[in-house]
């Protein structure tokens, strides 16, 4: 099915969640993430690129730890800092993983997975084909409840630049080209 025909069935609703397959538990645990190795800088930048075709299987339970660890997680516990910026440190960002199981909440403090839609919506989290098969797909959603705190003026700015979601991306192209895994950001 091409982009244009999905964004149609889509618009239309004939493109729904599809059953989840597996074992769809309310909360995954995840195993502490590895911070240290990996690719140094400059080599990890110099194999960076983006791939559109994914293998079905699911990942391990640590590289999917590393994943979401380098994408919300928590680097430093005693401020509540994650490895990716925030405004006036809101954590506005929620992030989701649609897995053939379902769609889980990640909760960076917990370091876990909660399950709050058991479809497979891995296929309407977007208009490209190669998505709906994937074993990940990571959703980052803003909550602009959680900003109250950050300036009027620059919530505004915040939002027209799309720059807090932009902002996590690179940590997690980065990390996926250390371990080898195949990644695309889509719009």
């Amino acid at each position: 099915m091409n982009t244009l025909t999905k964004l149609a069935l889509g618009l239309m609703g004939h493109n729904p969640p599809r059953p989840s397959v597996g074992d769809a538990k309310q909360t995954l645990a995840l195993p502490p993430p590895h911070r240290e190795g990996g690719l140094p800088l400059m080599e990890a930048l110099a194999r960076r690129q983006s791939l559109r075709e994914f293998a079905p299987t699911a990942l391990d339970e640590q590289t999917l730890s590393d994943l979401l660890w380098a994408a919300a997680g928590v680097n430093r516990p005693a401020l509540g800092g994650r490895t990716t910026p925030s405004a006036m440190n809101a954590q506005e960002v929620l992030l989701y993983a649609a897995m053939p199981q379902g769609l889980y909440l990640y909760e960076p403090v917990a370091h876990e997975l909660q399950l709050p839609e058991t479809s497979d919506v891995r296929r309407v989290t977007g208009y490209q084909d190669f998505v709906d098969d994937a074993a990940l797909d990571l959703v980052y959603v803003g909550d602009h409840g959680r900003m109250d705190m950050v300036p009027a003026a620059h919530r505004v700015r915040l939002r027209s630049r799309g720059r807090n979601g932009a902002e996590r991306l690179p940590v997690l192209r980065l990390g996926r080209v250390g371990d080898g895994g195949a990644r695309v950001v889509r719009p």
